[in-house]
C-alpha cells in the first residue's frame, strides 16, 4: 500500500473525516488505497490555523507522531482553487488537491519511518 506523510494535526483531521482534500505542490498520478501517516514533528502553523477555524483538535500531546493512523482511497488529483478550501482546511491556492474517500481511522497506530512523496508500506 502507498503511504503519505502529513502533519499530525492534518493527519488527525483526515482520519476523522474532516479533511477530504490534501494539498500538494505537485500532481499525483497514483489512484488507489493510501495510508495516512502523521509526521514525527508538529507543524505549529497547521495546528494553530486549524484551531483558529474552530476545529476541535486534541491537545498536541494526545496526537500521534511518526505513525500511520488511517487508511483512505486517493480517488483524484485536481488543480486547487479557493472554492476547494473548505474540503482542505487550508487556505492554499496554488498546487493540487488530492481527493480522499472512504477514510477509516486505524484501531492501533502503526509506527513508520516517513519519507517525502508516496512510498510503500505494508499494513
Amino acid at each position: 500500500m502507498k503511504c503519505l506523510v502529513v502533519s499530525p494535526a492534518m493527519a488527525w483531521c483526515i482520519a476523522m473525516g474532516l479533511k477530504r482534500l490534501e494539498t500538494r505542490t505537485r500532481r499525483f498520478h497514483y489512484r488507489g488505497p493510501l495510508a495516512i501517516a502523521a509526521s514525527k514533528k508538529m507543524n505549529w502553523e497547521h495546528y494553530n490555523y486549524l484551531k483558529s477555524i474552530a476545529i476541535q483538535l486534541p491537545a498536541p500531546d494526545k496526537l500521534e507522531y511518526g505513525k500511520i493512523i488511517a487508511t483512505t482511497n486517493l480517488v483524484d488529483c485536481v488543480v486547487f482553487t479557493k472554492e476547494l478550501e473548505p474540503f482542505a482546511l487550508w487556505p492554499v491556492y496554488k498546487g493540487f488537491g488530492l481527493w480522499l474517500k472512504d477514510t477509516k481511522m486505524l484501531d492501533v497506530a502503526v509506527p513508520v519511518k516517513g519519507r517525502l512523496g508516496l512510498f510503500e508500506v505494508s499494513l
